[in-house]
């Protein structure tokens, strides 16, 4: 695609995302600013949160679909509205690394969480299609698993405390094999 094209399809996209933020909100009945940590992630890929009097939480899983020749990865983007943990099981010790932070921290989190919330609004993104279904899900809650268990949970995190606490990987200690 030309650079004019690509400046031109750009920009009608932004314009596009006002009118696609007030559809969803009608919708699904939720305010505005809840729908950003949705747009973001469709926009710049990974999870996003925003918190204020109310809170949304987004996370995205994918799955990639091969024939054994072409194949295309799926998005499915999770929007949380006021979510809260029902329950976690198992812990797992991992490096994640948050925009605010410099270097990767190790943190613990959750295997499996249970997550109910007002609403879960889903967005499937179609590679091949070009296309984005945006869909609300039946019932409030939801079972995730590894790896979303891990993104709401850093997501939560932000919610609840704003920063992502963990021990700095300065701290491990390095060992040479032979």
């Amino acid at each position: 695609m030309k650079e004019e094209n690509k400046i031109e399809t750009a920009l009608r996209f932004l314009f596009e995302e006002k009118k696609i933020i007030e559809k969803i909100k009608r919708r699904f009945k939720i305010r505005e600013e809840l729908i950003i940590p949705m747009l973001f992630s469709i926009k710049y890929g990974g999870s996003w949160s925003y918190v204020n009097e109310e809170c949304s939480i987004a996370v995205k899983d994918r799955t990639t679909i091969f024939d054994g020749n072409v194949g295309f990865t799926k998005e499915k983007i999770y929007l949380f509205i006021n979510p809260e943990v029902v329950e976690s099981r198992g812990i797992v010790y991992r490096l994640e690394k948050c925009g605010s932070k410099k270097e990767r921290v190790l943190v613990k989190r959750a295997y499996e969480v249970h997550v109910k919330a007002d609403k879960i609004i889903v967005a499937e993104i179609n590679p091949k299609t070009k296309t984005i279904l945006i869909r609300e899900e039946k019932l409030n809650n939801i079972l995730l698993k590894p790896p979303l268990s891990y993104s709401f949970m850093h997501e939560y995190e932000h919610v609840m405390k704003r920063e992502i606490e963990g021990e700095d990987i300065f701290g491990f200690s390095i060992i040479y094999g032979g």
